[in-house]
């Protein structure tokens, strides 16, 4: 099968917008948790916001659409990407391995055949 200039070069700008496709695209944060005065409950801030924690304060944002929960804690000023890659590890940041602030809400069920 013989592939044309032009048929390569399709392919390979489809790989490239693959790659460059990095949670690069503005999400919804919703404040569920706060103990602070200046994020309320029910406050919308858009990914790209900087946040401002105060010190001893702790919010948890839901981001939307993912439905991912974070929970930043005080003190700290910048963008929630910037807090998630701090929270990483040596090998983490390494390897590209992330861990998720907290567990997902859930069960699981045993059966049990008799």
């Amino acid at each position: 099968m013989k592939f044309s200039f032009g048929r390569i070069l399709v392919i390979l700008a489809g790989f490239i917008l693959i790659a460059a496709h990095n949670e690069s695209a503005l999400a919804d944060l919703e404040v569920i948790e706060s103990d602070s005065d200046k994020y309320v409950v029910g406050t919308k801030i858009s990914d790209a916001d900087e946040l401002n924690i105060s010190e001893g304060q702790k919010i948890k944002l839901l981001q939307s659409p993912s439905n991912k929960v974070y929970t930043l804690k005080g003190p700290y000023r910048g963008q929630l990407k910037d807090y998630k890659e701090k929270q990483l590890s040596f090998w983490e940041k390494w390897f590209g391995w992330k861990k998720e602030p907290d567990l997902p809400v859930g069960g699981t069920r045993e059966f049990k055949s008799e």
